[in-house]
């Protein structure tokens, strides 16, 4: 997972993203990739929509 993250933070870093938009980001994908390992999810599209859909649950949706 951390291989992952890292990759992602240095291509955002050679984007010029803001540090708080990266470390938001970086929350949300290591968020994603422990619930997808939670569920064991198979299907990437239907994990995604499980992941928003929880989120949403929880009051958490993006956007907010």
């Amino acid at each position: 997972m951390e291989d992952i993250l890292d990759k992602t933070e240095r291509s955002m870093r050679l984007r010029n993203y803001s540090p708080q938009t990266i470390k938001a980001y970086l929350l949300c994908i290591r968020e994603y990739i422990i619930f997808s390992k939670e569920s064991g999810a198979t299907n990437k599209q239907k994990a995604i929509e499980e992941f928003l859909l929880n989120k949403h649950q929880r009051k958490q949706s993006p956007g907010k």
